[in-house]
């Protein structure tokens, strides 16, 4: 064979046909050639024409050139290309040329070819897609605005605090302002007379501070000198009773008239104080205490007597609340911890109040304590042995405690044992002695009734349940007083809202001694559930979303609490019961129950609020009172530079746990 035909074929071919007779069938051999080399011809072809219809490339068919791929792939995609055309060529169609289209984009190409090798998974592509095309349009926004280019973090905190120092120094000079405009104002000199009973205004009040004895009476002194009187006082702080007393109609007229408490306020009695008055506010709560005649007939010494004494009226609050405008305020600031509202929000209040959740979730300063007396026995009116367990917890209080206490009892002749049993105590206590009696306090410490509470409030209340069983064992009897009456639970709404910081329930009876079936008051189910709350710290038939964990209300937050999380910190996304979350909680390490940082993020609720004052300065100041530290991250500078924010925070936390005498946090690097 020529050396060349030898070189140019395959080895094993050229080896075969030199050991071929000269004989050999050549033209057969020739022929078939042909035929194949028609029918890969042909092939070729029909791939060109197809591929060029379709829209395909060799490289994405083959995984290479064409001529280099082996027959059996030719076949295997022939085989693909026939059965997928049977479902979805017209889909393969419809991607391609939505592929051509994009090739324009470099940025959505090589999106489309990361999900095309696999490496984005097809269901996140058009995730990735959204996001960034928004990614662009905010750098663009960035570029061809100036004032979003210049806006950071420092600058921002640098706007609110300049905010905040100058509301304060508004506020005061307002203070300022008022006095100044009302120090120059002068009281009308009056009649001088040489009778003394024809002297009026400032000619009267000289000579009646010269007196120490035989004033003039306080009717008769408003009557000719009121318009003195109201120059020197222009707000006068009294009750109904003291108008009707001591203003005559038509002598004295107000601008305006605050009533507060109004749901106890009989329209007969503010009438008189309404008529005196250009314009009026109604302030009060209809879901607490109304007009009774309760002390009409505190003469009656049995409790069930007083149970049917308990009559209610129509107040102001209710009769203004159908002919004028209303408004409800709902930020709710007395309790220091969630759960010393939470019931009454949850029950009576249908979760309209926005309470704002506490830094400590647990431990013995705040929250609802509940003491089981199981040898307490209700006769004749009172309860001695949860009076004397209460006496012993408020006397503890006020021994070692600096924080203002009261203590409710459920009526009457339970308060007055309290009262009697810490007077004995005090007698041979001198610390005890002066906290009960301490004139200068500003809270002094009181012991009162259902009836009587309403308005009070104190860092820690102290309330005896009451009520219990006649016999040791015994079965509860089923009155409990004004609670058994229609309007029994805004009693029990009334007693349950009075504490600021910790609530502290001693009950000779639990939740299943109250028995509180279809026919019962609201009065009977609301204590029954609030026993059921007081012990196991459960809201019995109620709305229990509370109970469920938040999750993150924006990617934004996502992003932030998955990044604090990668590195080691215990976080909780959306912390707080009822109406407002702080965004990211960081827990302490060493104390869960307690936040060492509330992070918050701009999102919709911090610009849902309506003003900058309730953003920025009302609702970050009550924040703080409850112990929070708090973090703002924007949303701005997260997006340049998510790693610099981090650190920042990582930093403010060190700082923090430092500053509490806290060693350093050891976290861990979760790297991928």
């Amino acid at each position: 064979m020529h050396e060349l035909a030898r070189l140019l074929l395959p080895p094993r071919i050229a080896d075969w046909l030199a050991a071929l007779a000269v004989d050999a069938p050549f033209p057969p051999l020739v022929a078939m050639a042909d035929t194949v080399a028609a029918r890969l011809a042909e092939h070729e072809e029909h791939w060109r024409g197809f591929a060029d219809m379709a829209g395909l490339r060799e490289e994405e068919w083959f995984g290479g050139p064409y001529e280099r791929a082996p027959l059996e792939l030719h076949l295997a995609r022939i085989d693909e290309a026939l059965e997928a055309g049977k479902t979805s060529a017209r889909q393969w169609l419809h991607y391609d040329r939505g592929r051509q289209d994009v090739m324009a984009d470099s940025d959505a190409w090589k999106l489309a070819r990361l999900a095309e090798h696999g490496d984005l998974p097809s269901e996140h592509a058009g995730t990735a897609y959204a996001w960034l095309v928004m990614e662009s349009l905010a750098r663009r926004l960035g570029e061809e605005h100036e004032p979003l280019r210049r806006m950071d973090a420092r600058r921002l905190n640098d706007i609110i605090g300049q905010y905040r120092r100058l509301d304060a120094e508004v506020m005061q000079l307002r203070r300022r302002l008022i006095a100044a405009e009302l120090a120059q104002a002068r009281p009308p000199e009056g009649q001088q007379a040489p009778r003394k009973r024809d002297l009026t205004e400032m000619a009267l009040l000289r000579n009646e501070l010269k007196k120490s004895r035989r004033h003039v009476p306080i009717r008769q002194l408003m009557r000719r000198a009121g318009n003195a009187l109201r120059t020197l006082m222009p707000c006068f702080m009294m009750s109904p009773l003291s108008v009707a007393q001591y203003l005559e109609p038509g002598v004295l007229d107000f601008d305006v008239i605050l009533m507060d408490e109004a749901s106890q306020l009989k329209p007969e009695h503010a009438l008189g104080a309404i008529a005196r008055a250009g314009q009026m506010v109604i302030v009060g709560d209809p879901k607490q205490l109304p007009p009774t005649n309760f002390f009409e007939r505190l003469e009656q010494e049995e409790d069930e007597e007083v149970d049917e004494a308990v009559q209610t009226a129509e107040s102001i609050l209710d009769l203004g609340a159908h002919a004028l405008p209303t408004k409800m305020l709902r930020w709710h600031y007395r309790a220091r911890h969630e759960s010393l509202i939470r019931f009454s929000n949850q029950r009576f209040y249908k979760g309209q109040l926005v309470v704002f959740p506490s830094a400590t979730q647990g431990g013995a300063r705040q929250g609802i304590g509940f003491h089981f007396v199981e040898d307490g026995l209700f006769e004749k009116g009172v309860n001695a042995a949860e009076a004397r367990r209460v006496a012993e917890a408020a006397a503890h209080y006020l021994r070692m405690d600096a924080r203002s206490v009261g203590v409710a009892a459920m009526n009457r002749k339970q308060a007055e044992l309290i009262t009697d049993l810490l007077d004995r105590m005090a007698q041979d206590d001198p610390v005890l002695a002066k906290r009960l009696n301490d004139e200068d306090d500003h809270e002094p410490f009181f012991v009162k009734n259902l009836e009587n509470v309403q308005g009070d409030e104190r860092d820690v209340i102290i309330i005896s349940m009451t009520y219990g069983p006649a016999n040791p064992g015994g079965r509860v009897a089923q009155r409990f007083g004004p609670i058994n009456r229609d309007d029994g639970w805004r009693r029990l709404n009334v007693l349950f809202t009075r504490a600021r910081e910790r609530m502290e329930i001693f009950s000779s009876m639990k939740a299943h001694d109250v028995v509180a079936g279809k026919n019962s008051k609201l009065g009977v189910h609301a204590l029954h559930e609030f026993l059921h709350y007081a012990e196991t710290g459960n809201l019995p038939q109620l709305d229990d979303t509370a109970e469920r964990p938040h999750e993150p209300e924006s990617p934004f937050e996502e992003a932030v609490l998955a990044a604090l999380r990668a590195r080691g910190y215990d976080c909780v996304p959306q912390v707080g019961v009822d109406g407002y979350y702080i965004d990211i909680g960081v827990r302490d390490p060493e104390e869960p129950g307690r936040f060492i940082l509330g992070v918050e993020c701009d999102g919709a609720r911090y610009h849902s609020l309506r003003s900058a004052r309730d953003r920025d300065i009302i609702r970050q100041k009550h924040l703080e009172n409850l112990g929070w530290r708090i973090h703002r991250i924007w949303s701005t500078d997260w997006f340049r530079a998510p790693e610099r924010e981090l650190a920042l925070l990582e930093r403010k936390i060190t700082a923090l746990l430092r500053r509490d005498g806290r060693p350093h946090l050891h976290v861990v690097q979760r790297n991928g």
